[in-house]
Parts: structure tokens; sequence; C-alpha cells
């Protein structure tokens, strides 16, 4: 899964997810920052949906323009 500038802050959403997702998944968080996209990921934690999360170190443009996404979506 791929997040993108998403706060992860619906709890209804949240705990569709939660409900569908019986997998461990994998999910890389990109948002203005390091921190905020850390924050991203803590909320699916709080949720209790089972993830394998990377926070990008970077914004949406740069993860755009160094082809992160095609390397997340091949593994």
């Amino acid at each position: 899964m791929l997040i993108v500038g998403w706060r992860a802050a619906e709890k209804h959403f949240l705990s569709l997810l939660k409900e569908r997702l019986t997998t461990k998944i994998r999910v890389q968080a990109v948002a203005g920052n390091k921190a905020e996209a850390e924050r991203s990921l803590a909320q699916l934690v709080d949720a209790e949906i089972v993830h394998d999360g990377e926070a990008m170190d970077y914004g949406f443009t740069e993860y755009v323009i160094s082809r992160e996404a095609e390397r997340f979506f091949q593994a």
C-alpha cells in the first residue's frame, strides 16, 4: 500500500482496512517530511493494522522523480 499525504486519521476507514486486510502488508508513506509519514504509519499501528512500513524522507515530487514507487511495487 502506498500512502501519499494521508494522515490515516479516519477511524471508520481504518476499521474497514483492519477488517479486510487479513495478512501483513507492505506500506510506504510519503508526506511533506519523514515525521509526517511516520505519524501516518503510527496511526496504522494504533488501528492494529499489521504492516511492514517505511516512512520516506522526502515529499511526493522527489518520490516520483526518484522512481521509488517502481522499486516498491516490483518487490
